[in-house]
């Protein structure tokens, strides 16, 4: 998970707002265009997972519009922008633990953290193996528990080879004599920032690994 640096809202869900209108009657290119902005501010990855969405690589119905305060006990939030992301399919259809994301969080409250402010600064970490844990208990409670961001193998075993491709490029970089603090500055870059508007799927490993490389760099 990242911070989320929100736009500005679709005219037409402003419209829709101002003439009444909530989220269950929501005309259908309303909410295109919603979807629309939403992916383009996350960099088309998923705001939980940080898969790639749209999962089918083309229809935005393949994703879901995430209420992070979920209407059934914020309706009066049901349109405000400031809650609205847009996430993978979690597994929908599958059983419940194997679920993830938003199908996994259901109405269930996130009290920890907010995908908004700097709450998730520094305290999302990614083991070797995949996993993604933070040393904040009530954070680390809510990642397994209410997302359940550790329950798909598939997905940790793509985070898993992010890191391991990065790692080795590094190592081979090392043993050629070619590795410098240039090299992987360079490096983060690449990983860091969109192509086309579109982030590499679970960038962050990436970006985090390399960080502490280059700090660590003599």
């Amino acid at each position: 998970m990242i911070k989320i640096v929100k736009n500005n809202q679709p005219n037409t869900l402003v419209a829709h707002k101002k003439s009444g209108g909530n989220y269950d009657n929501i005309p259908t290119d309303t909410k295109n265009e919603l979807r629309e902005s939403l992916i383009n501010e996350q960099g088309y990855v998923c705001c939980y997972c940080l898969k790639r969405i749209p999962e089918n690589k083309a229809d935005l119905h393949h994703t879901k519009i995430e209420h992070f305060k979920c209407q059934d006990n914020y309706a009066e939030l049901d349109l405000e922008y400031t809650n609205l992301h847009l996430a993978c399919r979690g597994n929908q259809g599958k059983t419940e633990k194997l679920q993830t994301c938003d199908t996994a969080k259901a109405n269930k409250d996130i009290m920890s953290f907010s995908l908004i402010d700097n709450s998730l600064n520094g305290n999302i970490q990614y083991a070797k193996d995949g996993t993604v844990f933070s040393e904040q208990k009530n954070i680390e409670k809510e990642i397994n528990e209410i997302l359940q961001l550790n329950n798909d193998q598939n997905i940790k075993n793509a985070r898993a080879s992010i890191r391991k491709g990065v790692s080795e490029s590094i190592r081979i970089l090392q043993n050629k004599g070619k590795l410098t603090k240039n090299v992987l500055e360079r490096e983060l870059q690449n990983w860091k920032y969109r192509n086309n508007n579109k982030h590499k799927p679970f960038y962050p490993i990436a970006v985090q690994y390399l960080e502490k490389k280059i700090d660590k760099f003599n």
